[in-house]
């Protein structure tokens, strides 16, 4: 049912608009009525009475609806009555240029996928930490003198800087052309080193080029395109050769769900352990995987597991063969 905004509400929404601001009024969001929302900022905005101030019961109710909010994506402003009625100008604009920023660091890349994974990296929780040391031992181990690699979904260079310390012949490609712009900067004095920006699901390389494919914590956000993803892997391995993958366990649930709500992700939905992320994030969807389901998925491509590993109850990673 229509709610109506309230004179203060209404009078904010009109003078953000006249700055060029999308205003949404009276959004559920599943849990409450927000007055007013810029959904390209992914700001909240409560226009509030004093009881807001003054009842501790409203108090508590209101911290309990910004933590929902917060688990969506959205930031909540909460603006008393009063100072509309004594600085809309001021406060409008406040709020058009915080809305502007924030847009702006969206489209430059911070809260895209990779922006948010990007955050993960920097301050991993211990259980992220356990698996990117576990990642790096793996690779180090698994991983022969002057092999070719081709690292799929390479991200700043992260996995490439390790692979290095084997092999000079690593190729990196990613989506992500913020990636793809970074990255080379890292090996700028290694001619051996190419980064390319494409997809995983139509690599610009022949067919057994490569002796490695790492394919780490890629799995989980490929949605509908696994299989084609990996038919491609298993196309430029030769013969004999192997794909090294990394993915969230089926009792990784809770470890993700802390992470993405301390980066604050904006979650459309959730679908059994299926997190659906806002479209504009780009890959918008992270799943986890059972060790069954793995090497079902990886048989119907011609990859056959040799070897597996269980990083607490975060993540597996595996070494399966063409």
């Amino acid at each position: 049912m229509y709610r109506k905004p309230t004179q203060e509400a209404q009078e904010l929404k009109v003078a953000l608009e006249k700055l060029g601001l999308r205003v949404l009024a009276e959004v559920d969001d599943g849990h409450k009525h927000i007055d007013l929302t810029l959904p390209d900022a992914r700001i909240n905005i409560e226009v509030d009475g004093s009881q807001h101030l003054t009842d501790p019961y409203q108090i508590l109710s209101d911290l309990k609806r910004t933590h929902f909010s917060d688990d969506l994506g959205y930031d909540t402003v909460h603006i008393p009555n009063q100072a509309i009625h004594t600085n809309l100008g001021g406060i409008a604009s406040a709020l058009a240029e915080a809305g502007a920023l924030r847009i702006e660091g969206f489209r430059k890349g911070k809260d895209t996928n990779i922006g948010y994974w990007e955050q993960v990296l920097q301050a991993p929780t211990p259980a992220y930490q356990k698996l990117f040391d576990a990642e790096r031992d793996y690779l180090l181990k698994s991983i022969k003198p002057d092999e070719k690699v081709l690292d799929i979904g390479c991200g700043d260079g992260r996995n490439m800087r390790t692979i290095l310390e084997k092999t000079k012949f690593v190729t990196g490609i990613d989506n992500d052309q913020i990636a793809v712009k970074d990255a080379p900067k890292h090996f700028s004095d290694i001619s051996t080193v190419k980064v390319v920006h494409t997809e995983a699901v139509s690599l610009p390389f022949e067919n057994g080029s490569f002796d490695v494919v790492t394919f780490l914590m890629i799995l989980p956000n490929l949605d509908t395109h696994k299989i084609e993803a990996l038919s491609e892997a298993v196309r430029v391995l030769k013969s004999g050769g192997v794909l090294i993958l990394s993915t969230f366990a089926e009792t990784a649930f809770d470890e993700r769900m802390e992470v993405y709500k301390r980066v604050k992700v904006p979650i459309e939905r959730i679908e059994g352990t299926k997190f659906i992320f806002d479209k504009s994030l780009g890959a918008n969807v992270s799943e986890q995987f059972s060790r069954d389901e793995i090497e079902q998925l990886t048989k119907k491509v011609g990859l056959k597991a040799i070897e597996w590993q269980k990083v607490g109850t975060l993540a597996y990673i595996c070494t399966l063969q063409k």
